[in-house]
This record gives C-alpha cells, sequence and structure tokens, in this order.
C-alpha cells in the first residue's frame, strides 16, 4: 500500500495504543515494530502518543467499514462498546501495511540491529548450508579445494582463501556442526529441504497477506462478538469491505462476498492461522532450549 494515498492523521495516547496492540498482535501477528518508521522512532516512542495515517476519518471508517449495510450493522450490534480497540486496530493494520519511509532502507535498520538480522535471515541461510554441506560429493583421504570469498562485488573491500580442505573436513565438520547446532529441529536433508521449501511456496505473496487480514479480522471480530457460527453475511461485508477499502480485492469480488466465505471456510478445513512475522526479534524459530543461537553471531 502507497503511504502517499494516506490522508488523515490520527493520534492515540499509550494507553490506547497498547489495547489496539493487544488485538493487532494476538490476532494479526503485528507487533510494535509495524507501527513506527524507524526504530529508534519506536525507542523515543515509549509511553509517548502515537500518530498513525489512515485513508479515512474515524467517523468515516467507522460507517463505510462496519455499517455499510443491514448484515454488517447487525452483526456489530453484537460487539460491546469497550471493545472499540478492535476499530483501532484495524486502523493500525492499515497502516503497519504502508510501505515507510524510502529514506530509510531495511538495511538501515538491519545495521541498527543487527540480531534482528539474524533472526530473520539466518535460519534460510542456515538451512540452505546444511543442504550445501550434504550434498556436496567429498574426495576421501584427498584434498577437497574449497575457495572463500567476501564481498565479492566490492573490489576494495574483496577478501579470497583458498583452502586445500582435507577429506573436505570444512563442509563436513566445521560448517555442518554449526549448522546442527543451531538447527534443533532438522535432523535429515528431507527434514532441511521440507522447511526450506516454506520460504519458496507457489503463490503469489499478495494471497498471503489477504489471508493473514482475513483470518485475522475473522478471528478479531468472532471473538468480540462471541460468534460461534462458522462463518456469517455480516462478518463477511464486514471483510470484504476492509479488504476493498485497503485495495487488496476488486469490486467484483466485493460483489460477491461469498468468496471469502469460501476462502474462511477453506482456512479452517486446512487448519491454516496466517499471521504476519513478529519483528520484535524472538528467537523461538531458530531453537527450542531458550538459549540465544546468535550469542556467537554477534558477539
Amino acid at each position: 500500500m502507497d503511504k502517499d494515498s494516506i490522508g488523515y492523521t490520527h493520534v492515540f495516547t499509550w494507553e490506547q495504543f497498547q489495547r489496539a496492540l493487544h488485538y493487532t498482535k494476538k490476532y494479526y501477528g503485528m507487533d510494535a515494530p509495524y507501527f513506527y518508521r524507524t526504530a529508534k522512532a519506536e525507542l523515543e516512542g515509549r509511553g509517548q502518543p502515537i500518530a498513525i495515517y489512515n485513508r479515512f476519518i474515524y467517523d468515516d471508517f467507522r460507517e463505510r467499514l462496519l455499517f455499510s449495510d443491514k448484515s454488517a450493522s447487525k452483526y456489530m450490534e453484537q460487539i460491546p462498546d469497550e471493545e472499540v480497540a478492535i476499530i483501532w486496530a484495524l486502523m493500525f493494520v492499515e497502516w503497519g501495511l504502508c510501505e515507510k519511509d524510502e529514506d530509510y532502507t531495511i538495511n538501515d535498520y538491519y545495521a541498527e540491529n543487527q540480531s534482528d538480522y539474524y533472526h530473520d535471515n539466518m535460519r534460510k541461510e542456515l538451512l540452505e548450508t546444511y543442504l550445501f554441506c550434504k550434498q556436496t560429493p567429498i574426495r576421501p583421504r584427498r584434498a577437497n579445494e574449497i575457495i572463500l570469498t567476501v564481498n565479492k562485488g566490492y573490489p576494495k573491500h574483496r577478501r579470497s582463501l583458498t583452502l586445500p580442505n582435507f577429506e573436505n573436513w570444512v563442509l563436513r565438520a566445521a560448517l555442518l556442526q554449526y549448522c546442527e547446532s543451531h538447527l534443533e529441529d532438522i535432523h535429515s536433508v528431507e527434514e532441511a529441504q521440507k522447511a526450506l521449501d516454506t520460504y519458496h511456496e507457489k503463490g503469489r505473496k499478495a494471497d498471503e497477506m489477504i489471508d493473514r487480514i482475513i483470518y485475522g479480522t475473522y478471528t478479531m471480530f468472532k471473538d468480540a462478538a462471541k460468534d460461534t457460527r462458522a462463518t456469517s453475511t455480516g462478518l463477511c461485508r464486514i471483510i470484504t469491505n476492509y479488504l476493498f477499502y485497503l485495495d487488496m480485492i476488486s469490486k467484483y469480488e466485493v460483489e460477491n462476498e461469498q468468496l471469502i466465505a469460501g476462502r474462511i471456510k477453506y482456512m479452517l478445513k486446512q487448519g491454516k492461522q496466517p499471521r504476519f512475522k513478529s519483528r520484535m526479534g524472538t528467537l523461538e524459530a531458530l531453537s527450542k532450549s531458550g538459549r540465544n543461537t546468535f550469542e556467537d553471531m554477534v558477539k
């Protein structure tokens, strides 16, 4: 979503932000870093009001998305007034999807938050390295020459080292053992390949994003309304309105809201619970032991 299309400023107190954050984290997986332009702003913003930007003013947001027709309005009647934070959550999710400041790149963020880079990228790199180590042929009792090169595209900083690598000790022992110590849930080439395949799943990224929005909004509103039905017309209308507002679906799909109902039923049948990835730098994906698996990487 283009940030230039966001026109209205909304300021939330720290307490209101925490209430909205509870929902965005629980139902969408979006934690605090999604809502700040920079990591520095997040650190400095603790305890302070936070400004976000949306396409509609609050009243229009509420009326056009949640009370657009009789079925949506009737569904909203089931939700207590004290659950107003779910509306704030929708506003925060919209802002969280916006492109951030172009002058502040992902590389800038990683430069300031080194451990987050390892969290976001290390598992995939370790899986690729593990497979490379396991699948590279070994010439026993002789050299398996290996050339290590760093900064290949930058002549000034480029460095290379050639190792005889007798009996392929670099891949067979050094690198492989390191990968195995950090990939505690991987015990074979097949398991590693299956895990790596999840990073290259076929299908449009847009579809993955839509599923996260659908499932998050669906579960959040069902819980707030204490709704026990699998799907309902009113809730499908609310989700459809929200997706159209976010420019994620076409007008045709708006007029055919059963497509949303079908998508929900499919996710439920498959046991899918799509969520956005946390940006807080937790290490659960890399270790079940609770220890910091990056300590030996960032010293």
